[in-house]
């Protein structure tokens, strides 16, 4: 655990060390003797003046000494922890630097913590970081779940629409040539249930259109015979009743 927060902490200079107080300095002045630890006076007391803590950490990250400790510091760390709490101190408040050394061969880990001043411009940069992270994480999840369940929704009202004006037939999608293919995406199963009623409806209503204009075409036809059939007689009755009716011929009474 200790050699990865070691690497960690060597990146670069600490921000937390003084002209009097380092945390190299004090690893070098604890004395392990029978389990027991201990640090001298002078870094206890520059401990208390820049209102700092230390704690020493097994190999299991439980704590096995620890000086000045705030009540809401935790008494075992695991390595995820402490790297996150190292690299993004605005989240609880402290920031923690960490050294690792073997002594008395025990593998020992030093924390090294110092609360946050709320007028640091740091601590706010990194506070509106993670806020803003946040923001556009949540942008990020609500335009992907926006287009996946939005999407079937447009097309579903676009079915819709088309049936309010008479065109039975499923939407044109140039993404999607294939109903079938559409129909097999994972936003689009979540509707797969309305999108099988109105794949129903459509039919319905195509075989109903193709009803009324077959018994349209024969009304039209039935109407066209009629009247052909009434036409004929009706021709021979008007020619006889012409020549009945002119004075140009005479006729028997019988």
């Amino acid at each position: 655990m200790g050699s990865i927060i070691f690497f960690s902490l060597v990146l670069g200079q600490n921000k937390m060390e003084t002209p009097h107080l380092s945390l190299k300095k004090i690893v070098d002045q604890t004395v392990v003797a029978d389990k027991q630890f201990s640090i001298n006076t002078k870094a206890k007391e520059d401990l208390l003046e820049n209102r700092m803590w230390i704690q020493i950490l097994d190999e299991q990250g439980d704590e096995v000494f620890s000086f000045n400790k705030p009540k809401n510091i935790p008494k075992h760390y695991i390595l995820g922890e402490l790297i996150s709490d190292y690299m993004y101190p605005a989240k609880k408040g402290y920031q923690l630097s960490t050294w690792y050394e073997t002594k008395n061969n025990q593998d020992l880990t030093w924390v090294w913590g110092k609360p946050m001043e709320k007028n640091n411009p740091f601590f706010y940069w990194v506070n509106n970081l993670w806020i803003v992270s946040i923001i556009m994480a949540g942008i990020v999840i609500a335009i992907f779940y926006g287009k996946k369940l939005g999407a079937p929704l447009l097309f579903i009202v676009s079915w819709i629409e088309n049936l309010s004006k008479e065109k039975y037939e499923e939407p044109y999608d140039w993404k999607f040539h294939s109903s079938k293919y559409r129909h097999n995406k994972s936003g689009y199963k979540t509707y797969q249930e309305l999108m099988q009623a109105l794949s129903e409806l459509t039919s319905t209503l195509q075989r109903n259109k193709a009803e009324r204009e077959l018994l349209e075409k024969t009304r039209e036809e039935w109407m066209a015979g009629v009247s052909h059939d009434l036409k004929t007689p009706l021709s021979v009755i008007k020619g006889y009743t012409v020549l009945l009716s002119s004075n140009e011929y005479e006729w028997e009474n019988q």
